[in-house]
């Protein structure tokens, strides 16, 4: 059936909103007038609320991976709510548990020290809740998450510098004031590699080979095996886009971001066989938070979203895989390229988070 709501979530959202807080008056109401009745619908609308939000929060889940064209400083406000949700339904669900022992076991509704514990900490669990509530209403109505008619356009982005194909690359790096990056390799801009796009320390760039062809745009490199190219700065949460050709190129190519070294690093990959990936590499032992089969294209536009815990990897403006993984320091960000062949680089984006 076709409806207005772009997804579940603002559907099922409302109803743990408006049980737990209802559920904290039954129980004071109870507490104070011994009403055996009043205990009962208090723990059943704590379990109904409990239950309805794990439904919220797995429609969420849902909702966010059907996002598409979510300006970048965006995505951090998701993370932050998402992962709260989480919190408050970890701690909803064992409360709910733990509320309805005393129910359940018959037990009289008095003022005892347990009964007044259980109603304070249902109390304090209203705070985090209210927060979550308060966050998710931004996305929507300050942001226009989903609202299709409230949304607002991204912020501008730095643009690729017009220079001559005499200067130098690192003229057509373009930084923005909030550190943002783009750069745009020219025609015989072959000396970058090794000065603008580096190896990793203790890394090596022994398989690539910059070609300068007098009539080609981009940086077209010649690939044999694996190689890591990283550009200048450190990031933390961060967006890392590329836009590659690889028509004549046999293998898996990627971006990578929060690069600590050649065996500590994170990356989404894109096989030859249309296998995406994302991929966190620590003490060089590989673990793969999520994968998903593409309709991979020889021009790609490879772009991965790292904010927090949350990983998410686009081929275009499509969603191609959504992972999650332990948050590490603020490193450096760049290409990964692994195969036999030529791969042409057209552009290379940096947005801070």
């Amino acid at each position: 059936m076709d409806t207005a709501l772009p997804n579940l979530h603002p559907a099922l959202i409302h109803l743990p909103l408006a049980a737990i807080p209802l559920a904290l008056v039954l129980d004071g109401v109870a507490a104070a007038t011994r009403q055996s009745w009043l205990d009962r619908a208090a723990a059943l609308l704590w379990l109904v609320g409990a239950t309805g939000a794990a439904a919220a929060v797995l429609t969420g889940r849902d909702a966010a991976d059907g996002l598409a064209a979510v300006p970048a400083e965006v995505e951090v406000l998701i993370g932050a709510h998402s992962d709260l949700a989480h919190q408050v339904l970890f701690a909803l669900l064992a409360y709910a548990a733990l509320r309805s022992i005393p129910t359940l076991r018959n037990v009289t509704v008095t003022r005892s020290p347990t009964r007044l514990g259980l109603l304070l900490v249902g109390a304090a669990l209203q705070v985090p809740l209210v927060i979550a509530a308060d966050r998710g209403g931004s996305l929507v109505y300050e942001h226009g998450v989903a609202v299709t008619a409230a949304a607002q356009p991204p912020p501008p982005t730095p643009e690729p510098a017009i220079t001559s194909p005499d200067d130098p690359p690192d003229t057509r790096l373009v930084q923005d004031a909030k550190g943002g990056l783009v750069w745009a390799p020219a025609v015989g801009d072959g000396e970058a590699l090794g000065t603008l796009l580096t190896a990793v320390e203790g890394g090596s760039l022994g398989a690539l080979t910059a070609l300068d062809p007098p009539d080609a745009a981009g940086l077209r490199l010649q690939v044999d095996g694996e190689g890591l190219l990283l550009l200048p700065g450190t990031f933390a949460d961060v967006e890392v886009r590329a836009v590659l050709d690889t028509t004549d190129f046999d293998g898996t190519v990627g971006v990578a971001h929060h690069v600590h070294g050649p065996d500590d690093h994170d990356l989404l990959t894109l096989a030859a066989d249309g296998t995406a990936r994302l991929a966190q590499t620590l003490s060089g032992s590989v673990q793969v938070q999520a994968a998903a089969k593409v309709d991979p294209d020889s021009a790609l536009d490879l772009r991965v979203r790292a904010s927090g815990s949350h990983l998410k990897g686009y081929l275009g403006e499509a969603l191609a895989v959504h992972g999650h993984v332990a948050p590490t320091a603020a490193g450096r960000v760049g290409l990964w390229l692994d195969g036999q062949g030529v791969v042409v680089v057209h552009q290379v984006r940096v947005t801070p988070l």
